[in-house]
């Protein structure tokens, strides 16, 4: 709803009744984990916004997680797809922080949950160093938004007929019997060496709405610019 100039969507009596049992159960799931395990980090999402915004409109409690959790499956959008595309890595990430601070929750950070991203290069999708290109794209943008872990894509294209879903052909390889790596497993790979130490340091305006300039800065104070059209 926070980014829709509709009228605010209204549960009906059993909508209602549904979720104050799922706010029950994420309140008692939480509190059982804060008692048994307080190390323990606690992600509110891997879901669609939607769920996300009910639960910070209804005032879940706020010590009961640690941060907002983002699963972005991306599929074959440019990773600069802009919001109010949810499904997109960059634009969920920045609806997840509008959505945090209005709703009272701007002292929590952002995570990525399981997995995120799924630029596929089975029939129909996406080639292979569109792949490449795309997973280096959501990286960068992850890194910029200070995610702590960012588990993008799988490791190889499943082997079964998974491969011809949205996820199945997502893999830095192939699938069985013969797995050998795709562009993207080179393309990950040149970006975790030369940026393996290094923190974003802010953007360069290029003065272009397509083209990008990003910068990071290593342990050694050196700089690195990323660049691309």
């Amino acid at each position: 709803d926070l980014f829709d100039d509709r009228p605010k969507y209204q549960m009906d009596d059993t909508e209602k009744a549904k979720f104050a049992e799922m706010v029950q159960m994420a309140t008692d799931a939480a509190t059982a984990f804060r008692e048994a395990h307080p190390e323990v980090k606690i992600h509110l999402g891997n879901g669609p916004l939607p769920l996300r915004e009910a639960f910070y409109r209804a005032g879940f409690p706020s010590e009961l997680f640690d941060a907002a959790g983002n699963e972005a499956a991306s599929f074959g959008r440019p990773p600069e797809t802009q919001p109010p595309d949810p499904i997109a890595n960059n634009a969920s990430l920045w609806m997840d922080r509008q959505m945090l601070d209005v709703y009272g929750y701007a002292d929590k950070p952002i995570s990525q949950c399981y997995e995120i991203t799924y630029p596929a290069t089975n029939p129909g999708n996406l080639s292979l160093q569109t792949q490449a290109n795309y997973l280096v794209r959501h990286v960068l943008h992850s890194m910029a938004w200070g995610i702590p872990k960012i588990r993008v894509a799988g490791l190889a294209d499943v082997g079964n007929s998974y491969y011809y879903s949205n996820w199945g052909g997502s893999g830095l390889f192939t699938r069985q019997p013969e797995i050998a790596p795709k562009p993207a497993a080179l393309a990950l790979a040149t970006l975790s060496r030369v940026l393996a130490d290094a923190k974003y340091d802010g953007f360069i305006e290029t003065g272009s709405e397509s083209a990008y300039l990003l910068k990071f800065r290593k342990k050694d104070n050196s700089q690195v610019l990323v660049y691309w059209t």
